[in-house]
């Protein structure tokens, strides 16, 4: 499944920018990122950008991953299920009729450009 879903999503051919980059966003083993979603990452940027909130995650009042939510430099994501039918249920539970018709509309321009 997870082939299915990464086919074809590989840096074009000649691509010299792919080939050069030694990092990707998810980074959950690196202490020393300097870009991505690990935690040591957030914690150094909440600490030098938003110290206040950096403190609360400290006293144990947040996770990381909330602090930056709140600090506004990471944005929700939602997972969605493989299947069509059940992502739409998913949806359905989550999400307002604008939110969907943006989304749509995005999806639309976005295959417009492939």
């Amino acid at each position: 499944m997870l082939a299915s879903v990464t086919e074809g999503r590989s840096a074009p051919k000649g691509n010299k920018n792919a080939s050069n980059t030694k990092d990707d966003n998810v980074m959950v083993c690196s202490d020393d990122a300097k870009q991505g979603n690990s935690a040591a990452y957030t914690m150094r940027r909440l600490s030098k950008d938003f110290p206040l909130i950096h403190e609360r995650v400290l006293a144990g009042e947040l996770s990381p991953n909330k602090a930056a939510l709140e600090a506004g430099f990471r944005q929700p994501k939602i997972q969605l299920p493989a299947d069509p039918a059940a992502a739409g249920r998913y949806l359905a539970n989550r999400v307002d009729n604008k939110w969907m018709l943006a989304c749509y509309d995005a999806y639309m321009k976005a295959q417009e450009k492939r």
